[in-house]
């Protein structure tokens, strides 16, 4: 049964991930994280299937990929929902096929490295955020992101989407923070709930920082909704970015 409160959240993100399509020139660096959104998110797919072929094929392509390939029929039947002719044509890449011990080896170095040099850039960005330099330190979070593309590795999105909104890039920001978002709840359903404390914490500030890029963009629906889940006893929220950094909320009534 599709709810008023289910249909503006639905409409809502198919707004968001056309507005993201729509600034993709001019930003290029909320690519990754949009597709991110679309290959994570089945609730996406009915904006994706009316968006060009060729993201459409990325899409497929990243639903399609994974130690899973061949055994999860769902992501399969979602990829030939977007893209038949990817679906039918993919091939796992050739890591995942007949690996000897030295191989995934090295498979796994590669790994550690990629994360390691993500960690460093996470360091610095941090360290740039710091210090005042927002901008500089949203780009090396998108870095970071493109060196760990893990899905519970959230830090780096978060990171991007908080520079992003101090650094007045609203897209960016907007893209970072609901990937986090996105990732944190997942992180959430899927884990104890003794490991929880820190995930909930940094889910419900992202949200807040969230609220506000809704507020800038005037999209009260998405605000209003984001809010309620963040504050589910909260008739709305009033959200400012101070000049410390950090976001404060108050209730609205």
């Amino acid at each position: 049964m599709i709810t008023s409160g289910n249909y503006e959240q639905g409409t809502g993100a198919k707004r968001a991930l056309m507005l993201g399509f729509m600034v993709l020139i001019c930003t290029p660096m909320v690519v990754s994280l949009l597709l991110l959104l679309a290959v994570e998110w089945p609730k996406m797919d009915g904006v994706t299937v009316h968006l060009p072929r060729g993201v459409r094929a990325t899409v497929a392509s990243g639903i399609l990929s994974g130690f899973d390939y061949g055994r999860n029929k769902a992501k399969q039947d979602r990829a030939k929902r977007l893209d038949a002719e990817t679906a039918a044509g993919y091939r796992p890449p050739e890591v995942l096929v007949g690996l000897k011990p030295a191989d995934m080896s090295e498979m796994y170095r590669k790994q550690r490295e990629s994360k390691k040099a993500a960690g460093d850039l996470l360091r610095r960005a941090a360290e740039l955020e710091k210090s005042g330099k927002e901008c500089d330190a949203e780009d090396l979070y998108t870095q970071a992101a493109s060196k760990d593309p893990s899905s519970e590795v959230y830090e780096y999105t978060e990171g991007m989407g908080r520079a992003g909104l101090k650094c007045g890039d609203l897209p960016g920001a907007r893209a970072g923070l609901e990937a986090a978002v996105l990732k944190e709840k997942n992180f959430i359903e899927g884990t104890d709930e003794d490991q929880l404390g820190k995930v909930r914490q940094d889910m419900l500030a992202d949200q807040l920082f969230l609220i506000v890029v809704y507020d800038r963009e005037h999209e009260t629906a998405l605000a209003k909704q984001t809010c309620s889940d963040a504050h589910k006893d909260w008739v709305g929220c009033a959200c400012v970015l101070g000049k410390d950094g950090d976001v404060k909320c108050t209730e609205k009534r």
